[in-house]
């Protein structure tokens, strides 16, 4: 019976080097609510290999052999059935179905030590879920390699058109690039004293990218005949509308793009549909996916998509680039000419206008009550002289036993809860000077919200230990959350009430908190599971800035029969459970 585990265990492995454990079972895995809904089926295969990215030989993640993996497309209200391959041979995996919020299936959720323990190497594990909400999301794993490869787009495409364009053109992924290895990242960043890998050396788009190679001199070649190192084209007809989904993949570089000569109508987050506004230039936080439509010119020509870094100095990191090409000559460009008017790379004003222009398309009309409010502090403090990320000067831990399986199988995660500062202090004047300690503390920081509240989070910018402030994607699991609101400095819940929209406030899966600054979101904690809740600078996320949301535990359906076990969950522990004899 579809949505509860079979008894009956028909195998077990028992991978003693890795402490991870397969059961499988006969049940299948799917939510009981998805039963009759057609299924699409599709084969990740997750490998480590060489490939030439941005004029560099790498090692990277690549599925199903290719560095960006291919494009899976459904429809919305599919059963969606992912089988995952891990041929690595000594790293475990998994893979996050970005801004799918995995309603009545949170053990499809691909966060390892989260949702499921990571895939062990050389074995496979089954996501199955459904596609209830129709947008552009991506797929990317949750453990070191895939750090910075080994994404794809996913794309749930609606039951009835919902925007005015005459051709779907597809994703364009932008990512960063690092000469570095990511073990070696990873290594410095857990280091004493800490190595911080500083700005990317390559922006992608659709992994293609240029190294500046008078800064670089281990950059060999950077010809623009070179495969990997021109620019992803897109061909286009003359006097057409185009619908165009951007992801931001990158680990570090908070983006903003612009099209040559061509405004850009935005339409919609992952998910949520927008009132239609343009811009010609549109910022792209880390993590963050924005569907636009743009109408190409009636002259034939080459256009140029350009994307920026900003937030940080971005001197010698070359633009990541896409040719728009209504000519199909394939006769290039040779000069690839700047996109001008970006906003200054430290331009608050602008990127906090701009997303005040996000509103929803439907009104939602909320209350302003709400049943739980937590005050997350993003702070760099030090955990025993190590460099670490914060939110409420807690460092997170990662469990050694999921979360999901622990509440199952009664462990203990010996979790803390903190839903604000311990204390309110100056959060743009660094601690020293307040005579403060600048150590955090180490733990699962874990909260907790019941069933139908609405929980309001506020979250508020604070510094790193240089004082400068930075910007942070928040991203949750689980489902969207609402934007109220953002602004400047220290929120102040009587006098910035005014700036919160409930009226029609946009859906997002991944917001940012602009530098010096506040954004508050809410959500409806109506999906039972445990969802972490995390910068999406993926570097921010490694050093600790990261919380889990636990909903209704008490809920959670019972965690089908094809997981892996680790931790403190034994094959005992299953099988007694379940009324077996080990």
């Amino acid at each position: 019976m579809k949505g509860f585990w079979t008894v009956l265990v028909t195998w077990v492995v028992i991978l003693c080097g890795w402490g991870v454990v397969s059961v499988v079972a006969e049940d299948d895995g799917w939510g009981e609510w998805a039963d009759e809904a057609p299924t699409k089926k599709f084969i990740l295969t997750l490998q480590q290999g060489v490939r030439q990215v941005a004029c560099m030989d790498s090692l990277v993640l690549v599925v199903n052999g290719t560095y960006v993996g291919p494009t899976l497309e459904v429809n919305e209200g599919d059963n969606v059935e992912v089988l995952v391959l891990n041929k690595m041979n000594n790293m475990g995996a998994t893979i996050h179905f970005h801004g799918v919020e995995q309603r009545g299936t949170p053990w499809a959720d691909g966060t390892a030590y989260v949702s499921q323990c990571p895939i062990p190497p050389l074995s496979r594990f089954t996501y199955r879920f459904n596609a209830n909400k129709a947008g552009t999301f991506w797929y990317h794993g949750h453990q070191m390699l895939s750090f910075t490869s080994g994404y794809g787009a996913f794309i749930v495409h609606p039951k009835e058109k919902q925007f005015d364009f005459d051709e779907d053109a597809g994703v364009i992924h932008f990512g960063n690039q690092y000469m570095e290895s990511v073990q070696r990242i990873i290594v410095g960043l857990k280091s004493n004293p800490f190595v911080f890998p500083g700005n990317p050396q390559a922006l992608l788009a659709e992994g293609k990218g240029l190294f500046n190679c008078s800064a670089f001199s281990e950059c060999l070649k950077c010809t623009f005949d070179d495969g990997s190192c021109r620019h992803e084209v897109k061909y286009m007809e003359p006097d057409t509308k185009y619908l165009l989904r951007f992801t931001n993949a990158g680990i570090l570089s908070f983006l903003t793009l612009g099209i040559q000569g061509i405004p850009m109508k935005v339409v919609q987050t992952n998910t949520g549909a927008l009132k239609p506004f343009k811009t010609d230039f549109l910022d792209l936080g880390n993590g963050q996916s924005y569907s636009v439509i743009i109408k190409t010119p009636k002259k034939r020509g080459h256009y140029w998509l350009q994307a920026v870094m900003r937030f940080r100095e971005n001197e010698g990191i070359i633009p990541a680039r896409v040719l728009l090409d209504t000519t199909k000559s394939q006769n290039y460009p040779k000069e690839t000419p700047s996109v001008e008017g970006f906003p200054s790379t430290f331009d608050v004003q602008f990127s906090r206008k701009l997303m005040n222009k996000l509103k929803s398309k439907e009104p939602e009309n909320l209350s302003p009550e709400y049943d739980q409010l937590w005050t997350l502090v993003s702070a760099q403090n030090l955990y025993k002289n190590s460099v670490k990320w914060t939110l409420n000067n807690y460092t997170f831990q990662f469990p050694g036993t999921p979360a999901l399986l622990a509440n199952q199988y009664g462990v203990d995660l010996k979790d803390v809860e903190v839903t604000e500062p311990a204390m309110p202090y100056d959060y743009f004047t660094p601690l020293a000077e307040q005579g403060l300690s600048e150590f955090s503390k180490l733990g699962v920081n874990m909260l907790t919200a019941e069933y139908g509240q609405r929980v309001r989070i506020v979250f508020q910018n604070g510094l790193n230990l240089q004082g400068e402030s930075e910007a942070h994607p928040f991203h949750m699991h689980g489902g969207d959350y609402w934007v109220l609101g953002r602004g400047q400095g220290i929120f102040n819940a009587t006098k910035d009430m005014e700036k919160l929209n409930f009226k029609n406030p946009p859906m997002q899966a991944t917001t940012s908190v602009l530098p010096m600054g506040w954004t508050v979101i809410e959500f409806l904690a109506d999906n039972p599971g445990f969802w972490l809740l995390h910068c999406h600078i993926g570097l921010h996320s490694d050093m600790g800035m990261t919380l889990v949301i636990a909903v209704a535990p008490e809920m959670i359906p019972e965690i089908p029969g094809n997981h892996h076990i680790c931790g403190e969950v034994t094959v005992n522990k299953v099988l007694k459970r379940n009324n077996c004899r080990a």
